[in-house]
């Protein structure tokens, strides 16, 4: 998937703080919000209340989404008929099958998972192996 741009809507949960906000955690990216010693840091300050309503949308959420991914791979070796047939069978395959192998993302996107932006969780990694049997 290549030029497009996502609202990364989890940055309103882990940018944007108030310290009277104490139900929650939030990420390690606030060490490095804005302060007098650190002008240059694009994360909002730290403050008590959000006055000027910070987590509205604007551009600050929209982020390159483009990305790469290996969907699927399946790897998988059947045995030749003369071994099989030894081990009394008429086929023997074997095979290992991955999902969601790997994601390149942007080095610009803070979210998890440019696929599901909204949700902060990646798609997991599934991985199947199995044994096919013919007698």
């Amino acid at each position: 998937m290549q030029g497009i741009d996502v609202e990364n809507w989890l940055k309103k949960q882990t940018d944007f703080w108030s310290v009277d906000d104490v139900n929650s955690n939030k990420g390690v990216r606030l060490l490095n919000a804005w302060t007098p010693q650190n002008p240059t840091s694009t994360i909002p300050a730290l403050q008590t209340t959000n006055n000027n309503d910070e987590g509205r949308l604007s551009n600050y959420f929209i982020e390159n989404g483009s990305y790469m991914k290996l969907r699927n791979l399946s790897l998988g070796y059947t045995l030749p008929t003369a071994t099989v047939s030894r081990l009394r069978m008429n086929r023997l395959r074997v095979y290992v099958t991955g999902q969601n192998m790997f994601t390149v993302k942007s080095k610009n996107f803070t979210g998890v998972d440019p696929e599901n932006v909204g949700w902060g969780y990646p798609i997991p990694t599934t991985w199947t192996a199995g044994v096919n049997i013919g007698f």
